[in-house]
């Protein structure tokens, strides 16, 4: 009748020649004989999650626990563009970083949570800057501790969750989140081995951007050694 909504389809019409075709690399690995419109939709979340997992460089979630939608919705405006900051379920979630790089965020999962997947490592710390923005401005960390003395057992809120690093398999503690505001970039710590270690070839120097995250906070390390020591080349450091 005229005026009355039409039921939203949930399937598609297919040829027999498509059926025909299928063969068992087409079969998803999660299919299954039967199941539920919403087991399908819950599945086409962790596909999403999966797919924007393998061009992250960092992931991580924000307790937004008692929250407004206002407070949040500014932090997200003061992010780069380039960011995903999404409402997303815990579960779902977990289920699509099991057995992945990013397995171990799961333990540090709880409560409602915004995720924040930046792609590019420029971004990072401008988005570690807007987050932590919000909660000064919200005293967060004494809202938490307020919500913590109510709660029972082992597990407790915490201010963010765990992140990781593409190039990093340890999680990065909730507690040292704030310290990524001022993480160098690959390209900042090049650049400051290239100033520090004058005398070593340029190729080297090039060399180091193809090093992971890690190593070249290493190779950071030296240098500040060999500056505290006196020693201007890689000659005087080994000899």
């Amino acid at each position: 009748a005229l005026g009355t909504a039409r039921r939203p389809r949930v399937a598609r019409r297919v040829t027999v020649k498509e059926i025909e075709a299928i063969d068992v690399p087409d079969i998803p690995a999660e299919w299954m004989e039967e199941f539920s419109l919403d087991y399908a939709k819950d599945n086409k979340v962790i596909r999403r999650i999966q797919r924007e997992l393998e061009n992250a460089h960092f992931c991580m979630a924000v307790n937004t626990h008692g929250l407004s939608n206002a407070t949040v919705n500014a932090a997200k405006d003061e992010i780069p563009l380039s960011v995903q900051f999404r409402s997303l379920r815990n579960d779902l979630v977990k289920k699509a970083i099991a057995q992945t790089h990013w397995e171990p965020l799961g333990a540090t999962l709880f409560a409602s949570m915004k995720y924040v997947f930046v792609r590019d490592e420029q971004d990072l710390k401008p988005t570690i800057k807007a987050l932590l923005k919000m909660v000064k401005t919200t005293n967060r960390h004494e809202q938490i501790a307020e919500i913590n003395q109510d709660l029972d057992g082992n597990q407790k809120m915490t201010v963010f969750s765990g992140g990781m690093l593409r190039d990093d398999p340890e999680i990065i503690l909730p507690e040292d989140i704030p310290k990524l505001e001022k993480f160098p970039t690959k390209l900042e710590l090049i650049a400051q081995v290239a100033g520090s270690v004058k005398q070593v070839p340029t190729k080297l120097a090039k060399g180091t951007k193809a090093l992971g995250q890690k190593t070249a906070i290493g190779i950071k390390k030296i240098v500040e050694k060999m500056e505290e020591e006196g020693k201007a080349t890689v000659g005087d450091a080994v000899a």
